[in-house]
């Protein structure tokens, strides 16, 4: 992961936005000034995944973390961390 957030981080952002959630979690979007959207580079290269309640619908975000899935990128290519938020309700039920 420090590969993706250190190149990243080298970068200003230009646009910053979002909010929070009921559990004061913070749910946001960075976008830097040359068009790179943070969140899809992070659901890119395996180290987050497609919070569908938040993003619903989002085709660019469910192609890239199939894609990263499917590499076995980051942490997704995991099949204990990587597991997506409804698959790890089910184990909790």
């Amino acid at each position: 992961m420090s590969g993706t957030v250190s190149r990243l981080s080298w970068s200003r952002p230009d646009q910053v936005g979002g909010g929070y959630d009921k559990c004061t979690h913070t749910i946001g979007y960075v976008i830097l000034q040359e068009g790179t959207i943070v969140n899809h580079e992070l659901v890119k290269d395996g180290w987050c995944w497609w919070y569908r309640k938040y993003a619903p619908g989002d085709a660019v975000l469910e192609r890239l973390e199939k894609e990263a899935r499917d590499a076995k990128k980051g942490f997704l290519g995991r099949s204990a961390t990587g597991a997506s938020v409804e698959s790890r309700k089910e184990n909790f039920r």
